[in-house]
């Protein structure tokens, strides 16, 4: 293990690009006090991949639909997708399409 220096080891506030947060709750048993989980939240996250995917559509001199269809219609299958694999750079893109 390597040693730290005082201060140094600090509460997370991010994990995997979404934000962190402690929050206090009680578990429905009015004898038990509260305790401390974590909560995570996805928005910045959501921000972020938003936004380099608009990055990567202008150097394609593409964008992203201003409207979409949400829900996606009742007939949408995802399992049934057989598309072929990505290799390279755009491994990266179809992660994004699919956030």
């Amino acid at each position: 293990m390597l040693p730290s220096s005082p201060g140094s080891i600090k509460t997370p506030n991010s994990y995997l690009g979404a934000n962190l947060y402690q929050i206090a709750t009680q578990d429905g048993i009015q004898s038990i006090s509260m305790k401390v989980i974590w909560k995570m939240l996805a928005t910045e996250y959501m921000k972020q991949a938003i936004q380099e995917r608009e990055c990567e559509l202008l150097l394609q001199d593409a964008f992203l639909p201003k409207q979409v269809e949400t829900p996606p219609s009742s007939n949408n299958r995802p399992e049934l997708d057989f598309s072929w694999e990505l290799i390279g750079s755009r491994v990266k893109l179809v992660l994004y399409d699919r956030l």
